[in-house]
């Protein structure tokens, strides 16, 4: 079980940081007071998150899980400023940082257990020990991801640079996720639909003149009359 938890742990803080990476500037979340459209995002840049708020028992009156909870707790933690920079971003724009934003977001979309089990005060202690997981003048717990290491690399016996170093993930490949409009995506689709083609178009290509250099290639025989 440590290992499925640590696994998906490490997957929402990739997906958490993926999201906050290089913002632009006006740097907020404009999807607060939709409840569609912010349950639409959290699919979208946060689906390992959003595959445990839609699960079916997600819906029952009973309390989730400990170890479900514990994951929502981390991802609201690890949206926390991580870096000293960030922290003082935070401090000089607070209403202006996607950090402050996103857990708005979460604080929301948590907030929807409410009556499954739990109370008012239960809701609070819940993201008063989210917070406890992240803090600013520690430099030992301001990195969340930093924390999961740790406890990943006590569980495997591992060093942290042994794990970073033998880790490798999508984020390598695609730095960023966007936010795009139906055109947009559509625009992109058709882009890499008449890439394919042409590639496939220059490969054919390529194969017909390979081709005719083998048919057109002196036999041995020629090649010792010659000699």
């Amino acid at each position: 079980m440590d290992c499925v938890v640590f696994s998906i742990l490490i997957t929402g803080n990739l997906e958490v940081q993926t999201f906050l990476k290089n913002a632009k500037w006006p740097n907020r979340i404009p999807l607060l007071r939709d409840s569609e459209a912010s349950d639409a995002f959290i699919r979208m840049h946060l689906p390992i998150l959003a595959k445990l708020l839609s699960h079916p028992q997600a819906s029952k009156s009973t309390k989730p899980p400990q170890r479900v909870l514990e994951v929502m707790q981390y991802t609201e933690a690890f949206c926390f400023p991580q870096k000293k920079r960030q922290i003082t971003g935070a401090i000089f724009m607070p209403l202006a940082q996607r950090r402050t934003q996103l857990r708005k977001l979460l604080k929301s979309s948590f907030n929807a257990f409410r009556g499954h089990s739990y109370s008012e005060d239960d809701i609070i202690e819940f993201h008063k020990h989210a917070k406890s997981l992240h803090s600013y003048s520690d430099s030992q717990r301001r990195s969340t991801s930093k924390v999961i290491l740790k406890h990943v690399g006590e569980f495997t016996k591992k060093t942290e640079h042994q794990y970073r170093e033998g880790h490798r993930t999508a984020s390598t490949v695609v730095p960023r996720t966007e936010y795009c409009t139906a055109q947009q995506w559509n625009a992109r689709l058709n882009a890499i639909e008449t890439s394919r083609t042409q590639i496939a178009q220059e490969t054919r290509s390529a194969q017909q003149a390979l081709g005719r250099m083998i048919l057109d290639a002196p036999s041995q025989d020629e090649n010792q009359a010659r000699v």
